[in-house]
């Protein structure tokens, strides 16, 4: 006896497959650049706790010395540029521009490893704060 019934697959045709894996790398393309661009942001966070935590101990030998240390390890640190913690950022001291260490003294946080694209991150005794050589740590590109 035959059967009257129609023959019905289910499951994806390979157009519909395909359409799916061009969907998602479409979205892959567009969400990967910001994702990048926001963890890089994130990264940041570990150069701007470090280089505050760093210039609170300037300003205390400041107090004491009557002049801004260069050589990290005159403010406890094992070794001087200071490493930060995740080792995303170098940080290194020096006199401000046109100033002398007993004035102004500038930290710069210099970006390396995975976060190496990151650029400079600066941080002065007058407060002053600037990434990329623009003012403040996060602005657009």
């Amino acid at each position: 006896m035959y059967s009257l019934r129609k023959n019905t697959h289910s499951g994806f045709s390979l157009i519909e497959l395909m359409i799916a894996v061009a969907l998602v790398g479409i979205l892959g393309m567009v969400a990967y650049p910001s994702y990048v661009n926001y963890v890089e942001r994130t990264n940041r966070t570990d150069a701007m706790e470090t280089l505050t935590e760093i210039m609170n101990q300037q300003q205390k030998f400041a107090l004491r010395q009557r002049r801004y240390a260069t050589d990290l390890t005159e403010l406890g640190y094992a070794a001087s540029p200071v490493i930060t913690a995740r080792a995303l950022y170098s940080i290194s001291a020096a006199a401000c521009a046109g100033s002398t260490i007993q004035r102004c003294v500038i930290l710069t946080a210099a970006a390396q490893g995975t976060q190496a694209g990151d650029g400079a991150i600066t941080l002065n005794s007058r407060g002053e704060k600037t990434w990329n050589g623009n003012a403040g740590w996060f602005h657009r590109e």
